[in-house]
């Protein structure tokens, strides 16, 4: 997806209590991760952290930014404070959202990371400035139509998060990918080929964060995938190629259902 570059790169967790100082020099406004927080601040963290949003609380002493995340599907998602600016007349505070990496083991609850930042008291108008960013190149969490993820294009996005994250996020755009076809006439869901994309393809590939099944797709042209591949119909077969494939669609359902994509070239 596309990236804006951080003002500092530093992840800050909730609770440590850090200092992130601004870049100006002269700048006398501190903004400062807290986890003790005044009962005000509190009362918005538990109405604002089922959505993704960035509420003001003005207290007596300082003032306070909420950033929430919203609610995410399982843990090792967090809000990261990624530093301040100050100029004559605006405070910008940049932040982020960090996501769990492929390989980390993750508890499959809902979770609400959240972060609370204490400011000075200032007349100065106060700007965020979100960073996107993507996990691990292809590893995504909140597809929009026009994102890019590893060089495809998101042309359809339909998420739901009730009672679980599923949906359907469809791209455009070629990509060659190295990997084993396999077709089985005898299996219980799929009559046609199933592509498993080898470790040293996996990503170019788009994937979900949450999404830990095994990187396959079946083919939307699937009989002139079998002409291309050489499958005969009715007779189990399985081979190593490199292919071409666009229109790659990610489903993910409660349900027996597959990643999809178009193929286009077979290189070997």
């Amino acid at each position: 997806m596309k990236r804006l570059m951080a003002m500092i790169a530093l992840v800050l967790l909730v609770g440590c209590g850090t200092k992130l100082m601004g870049l100006s020099q002269e700048a006398p406004i501190e903004v400062v991760v807290i986890e003790e927080v005044p009962a005000e601040v509190e009362q918005m963290i538990q109405t604002s952290k089922f959505k993704e949003t960035v509420p003001f609380v003005e207290g007596e002493n300082y003032n306070y930014l909420v950033i929430t995340m919203g609610e995410m599907p399982t843990s090792g998602y967090a809000v990261s404070f990624d530093g301040y600016n100050v100029t004559d007349d605006q405070l910008v505070i940049s932040y982020s959202f960090q996501s769990p990496n492929p390989n980390e083991a993750v508890l499959q609850v809902l979770t609400y990371p959240y972060l609370v930042l204490q400011i000075t008291k200032t007349d100065k108008q106060i700007v965020m400035s979100k960073v996107e960013e993507t996990i691990g190149g292809n590893i995504f969490i909140d597809p929009k139509v026009g994102d890019f993820v590893v060089g495809m294009e998101i042309t359809e996005a339909k998420m739901s998060k009730e009672p679980v994250y599923t949906g359907t996020v469809s791209f455009k755009n070629e990509v060659t990918v190295k990997g084993t076809y396999r077709y089985d006439p005898l299996h219980e869901f799929l009559d046609g080929i199933m592509f498993i994309v080898d470790e040293e393809s996996l990503p170019f590939i788009p994937k979900l964060a949450w999404d830990e099944r095994m990187v396959w797709f079946a083919f939307g042209n699937d009989r002139e995938a079998r002409n291309w591949l050489g499958v005969t119909d009715g007779v189990a077969q399985e081979g190593q190629s490199t292919i071409v494939i666009d229109e790659y669609q990610i489903n993910y359902m409660l349900t027996e259902i597959w990643n999809m994509a178009k193929l286009v070239k077979v290189i070997e």
